[in-house]
């Protein structure tokens, strides 16, 4: 894993960087990649982090120097630059994975997590790099990931119904931990006790009925063993 940014244009609730996190603030420079990657040589690179990678100038260059080394690369974005320009780029990289975050399966849950996106912006943006994609025959597989919390649990069931209308290629979650400074005490998915087990089967059903490839054992096996 490489950090492409430490600088991101949102401040989600369960992100550091919503709670003042003190460090400093840039972009992996393409020729500090280089000196790294040419050390290590990796058969897999993750450009992730806590910022947004589309706000680093390098980005394209990164990617497709790893892509001539013969790498797997990854990507992990807020999915609110992807306009048809940084489209039609990024998959012009041949880039394996394009992985984009959306913690609210409707507008009102997505930006009350989110602070600072535009729902209806992000998924319109998914839709247009699912169809470019698609237009070239492209081997860029484009996959949608969540955290849950507190305000978007009830939306489970929703998040695999919005994948299949996005038409992304894979969908996975995770709950939300402690990280950095923010230790999400607010934002845990228990800080409310409840009855879970009807959510936990709808759920269930909607992941045997699908026809994308989901993800969420290990989440689903958590919300069992230490729900009510």
């Amino acid at each position: 894993k490489m950090e492409c940014s430490s600088i991101c244009n949102l401040r989600c609730k369960m992100c550091p960087l919503n709670t003042g996190l003190k460090r400093k603030q840039g972009f992996l420079k393409f020729e500090n990649f280089k000196y790294v990657f040419d050390q290590i040589n990796p058969a897999y690179l993750n450009l992730t982090g806590i910022g947004e990678p589309f706000l680093n100038p390098d980005l394209f260059n990164i990617i497709e120097y790893a892509k001539n080394k013969k790498a797997m690369v990854k990507l992990d974005t807020n999915g609110t630059f992807l306009n048809e320009k940084n489209i039609k780029k990024i998959l012009n990289t041949k880039i394996d994975i394009i992985s984009t975050s959306i913690d609210g399966a409707d507008k009102k849950s997505y930006e009350k997590i989110r602070i600072g996106s535009d729902f209806e912006l992000v998924r319109k943006n998914i839709k247009n790099l699912v169809k470019e994609r698609n237009k070239r025959n492209s081997k860029s597989k484009i996959h949608m990931f969540f955290i849950l919390q507190e305000d978007n649990i009830q939306n489970l069931p929703n998040f695999i119904k919005l994948a299949e209308e996005l038409g992304v290629d894979y969908m996975a979650g995770s709950f939300v931990v402690t990280l950095g400074k923010n230790e999400n005490k607010k934002n845990k998915i228990f800080s409310r006790k409840g009855n879970l087990k009807e959510l936990i089967e709808k759920t269930k059903k909607i992941v045997k009925e699908s026809k994308i490839e989901i993800s969420i054992d290990p989440l689903l096996e958590y919300l069992e063993y230490n729900g009510e």
